[in-house]
């Protein structure tokens, strides 16, 4: 598939129509939002418009990591996985796979590109794909997926994963970032219930939607704000929860676990 696609997108590098294209691209992805922390948002909203097998509860990871040329931010989510048509949707513009999906957010169409403003390089991994668009590249980088044929160590095979190789300019921005994030964002979401956050260093956030535990009484939760609503027992209710924690050692998780805590 990957093979196929390059083929398709293959022009001439001297090529009036491949320079056009490109500088297009460049403009799509790196300056259609004012703000350069957008594609945050767009990372979520995607992850709340997946798959998910009945017995998951929606859920992605964020973190930064080193990397030998500097830091990658590394996301997963326990999703069903990609599907040909979602590789071919990342390999476009304006080709989302949300189309089909109704209520859907949005699925890798152009919002997805935005994640170009704070890196060069962004590797994916999922159901067995895996590839990686490099925007430095020249021909075509925004689109153009060229194969990996080396895995990260800490990539989670049962999820899907995203590895934004951050520009040097831009890593600071990121780790700036990621604690503001707020439970609240969670109500803007149909389906994800939770998301984890970790920091280069040993802080670690935990935003999450608590569960009844029977008609019209929620869960006390850590830090919770705002207040639980009368919903059907074991519904998610607009009771939310922020934890942050220190790193224990040793405590760091390869893959979710369905309905299970993370870490």
């Amino acid at each position: 598939l990957i093979t196929k696609i390059q083929q398709q997108y293959t022009l001439s590098p001297s090529s009036p129509v491949a320079q056009s294209l490109q500088r297009l691209l460049k403009l799509v992805s790196e300056r259609l939002y004012a703000r350069d922390t957008h594609f945050l948002l767009e990372l979520f909203a995607n992850a709340d418009d997946n798959k998910y097998a009945p017995a998951v509860r929606p859920q992605v990871h964020v973190q930064i990591r080193q990397h030998s040329a500097g830091h990658v931010l590394w996301l997963r989510n326990n999703e069903k996985g990609f599907s040909p048509e979602d590789v071919e949707a990342m390999c476009s513009v304006a080709n989302s796979t949300k189309k089909s999906r109704g209520a859907a957010i949005g699925r890798m169409g152009i919002g997805w590109k935005s994640v170009f403003t704070v890196a060069n390089r962004v590797q994916v991994h999922s159901q067995g794909f895996h590839f990686a668009f490099d925007a430095t590249s020249g021909q075509l980088g925004y689109i153009m997926p060229h194969w990996l044929p080396n895995v990260p160590p800490y990539v989670c095979p049962k999820s899907t994963n995203f590895v934004l190789e951050l520009k040097r300019d831009k890593t600071q921005l990121v780790e700036d970032v990621l604690p503001t994030v707020r439970p609240e964002l969670l109500l803007f979401l149909r389906q994800l219930e939770v998301i984890t956050i970790s920091g280069s260093g040993d802080w670690h956030v935990r935003l999450e939607k608590v569960r009844c535990a029977s008609q019209g009484t929620p869960l006390p939760g850590p830090g919770a704000v705002g207040a639980g609503a009368t919903l059907g027992a074991d519904a998610p209710c607009p009771h939310l929860a922020r934890g942050a924690k220190r790193n224990a050692a040793g405590c760091h998780c390869n893959c979710f676990a369905a309905a299970s805590r993370p870490c």
